[in-house]
């Protein structure tokens, strides 16, 4: 199993129940999550501890890096298991707690698991070859053949898995990003045949690269030209802008604004800006991405939004700012500080209204003084935000959709810790952080 964030140190301090009096107000929920235990097995838990589902047989291995991955509607879940020079594709139903294989490919140049949009299929690279798997078991469909090594994006693969996630299939499931065995980006058009490449080359798992809009078939990436550059294409078509930065510094994208063609990412200087790239769809006048504007400081990482609001860290500060500011050219100087003391390699996340971050109280390199830290985010229209720390001696993972939990780590292991009742659901055994950002939410 792969070591994500090596940072994310080891804890020998035990969790401490911090039930405050100023807690936020949470409606009750009961999200599930899907991990990877210290013996390898693939898990369904929930965050109140009375679901669990071991998925995958004692010595079995997730085949990498494909993982797993919830389907669309979150009722199923895809994984890929190594059995010997193969990997065994599987759909498990929760409901049900039945699995099915759809499908054996070899090994070999493995990338993917993909959910189709309708949640009818998964797309998986193998060898020289993109199909599309039926999720019912009704066999496989070529999608892409005889290009070469081509690989998809494996979504399990992302090892900041708490920040937007770059995907291979568009918003509207029209369009596959893949990359070409010459190392460029390609676009296929699913229903009109149509493929053309993109500028640059890259690493097929490279971070933030391949991140679609949701109100269009537009799609950042970044590679090399020579220098590092920063594509934006509009699918259907093929029309691109590209930054180059003149060095070889990845210049990145970081997220697109929900909803929106605004596109968040990373120039030159470093600095974080935010363009819109509608024009792409029928012509740009000049190179929106040449004229972004700032955002947040080139310090500033694990960029976020939610609400209308920007949030990330700086230093050991967590900052949100609202997206309002980019009309007033104003974002650098209005931004607010909401939380100290981020604790160093670990992650920031939002989700459902709530953030989580770890954070330390004296010493920041001491990884017994840790305490998880939540934020519920209705405190930007009332003000007076304040973070509360729930847990002593652990580490923040992920948050669930509907923000009423989040999955901890320290000596008592891996937990999800239910943010209504402030009660932990274990899930595993401690492991040292290796474990924490692979436990995804449903």
């Amino acid at each position: 199993m792969r070591t994500r964030l090596t940072t994310l140190y080891a804890f020998s301090a035990l969790f401490v129940l911090l039930i405050l009096a100023a807690v936020p107000v949470y409606a009750q929920g009961n999200s599930l999550v899907a991990f990877v235990n210290t013996g390898s097995q693939l898990i369904v838990g929930s965050a109140d501890g009375s679901y669990r589902w071991i998925m995958t047989n004692p010595g079995e291995q997730l085949a990498e890096p494909v993982g797993f991955a919830w389907s669309p509607d979150a009722s199923r879940l895809f994984f890929a298991v190594n059995a010997g020079g193969e990997a065994s594709l599987r759909v498990g139903t929760i409901a049900t707690q039945s699995l099915i294989e759809i499908g054996r490919v070899p090994a070999s140049n493995l990338s993917g698991g993909v959910w189709r949009r309708d949640g009818g299929g998964v797309f998986v690279g193998y060898a020289d070859t993109i199909a599309l798997f039926d999720a019912n078991g009704g066999g496989a469909t070529p999608v892409i053949t005889g290009q070469g090594a081509v690989r998809l994006i494996s979504p399990y693969g992302d090892d900041r898995p708490n920040l937007q996630r770059p995907s291979s299939l568009s918003a509207d499931g029209q369009y596959l990003l893949f990359q070409q065995a010459d190392g460029r980006y390609a676009i296929y058009g699913l229903t009109t045949g149509s493929l053309f490449a993109l500028p640059g080359t890259n690493d097929a798992a490279a971070r933030s690269s391949g991140l679609w809009s949701s109100a269009a078939p537009l799609v950042a990436t970044w590679g090399y030209q020579g220098s590092a550059i920063l594509n934006v294409t509009y699918a259907p078509t093929g029309a691109t802008v590209t930054l180059d930065s003149g060095r070889s510094a990845p210049i990145t994208p970081l997220a697109w604004i929900p909803g929106s063609t605004a596109l968040i990412y990373r120039d030159a200087t470093g600095f974080a800006r935010v363009t819109d790239l509608s024009c792409l769809a029928s012509s740009c006048a000049g190179n929106p991405l040449q004229t972004g504007v700032e955002l947040a400081p080139a310090t500033a990482t694990d960029i976020q939004t939610e609400s209308g609001f920007a949030f990330y860290r700086d230093g050991d500060g967590i900052y949100a700012v609202s997206l309002s500011c980019l009309n007033a050219g104003n974002c650098l100087s209005s931004a607010s500080l909401l939380g100290i003391n981020a604790a160093p390699g670990t992650v920031l996340h939002i989700s459902g209204g709530t953030l989580a971050y770890t954070s330390y109280t004296a010493d920041p390199n001491n990884p017994a003084d840790r305490a998880v830290n939540v934020i519920d985010l209705a405190c930007l229209s009332s003000g007076g935000c304040q973070p509360i720390p729930v847990v002593s001696g652990a580490v923040a993972g992920l948050v669930s959709p509907d923000g009423m939990a989040v999955v901890i780590e320290g000596a008592a292991g891996l937990n999800a810790f239910n943010l209504v009742t402030f009660n932990p659901a274990w899930l595993s055994d401690y492991s040292g952080g290796q474990l924490l950002l692979d436990a995804q939410w449903r």
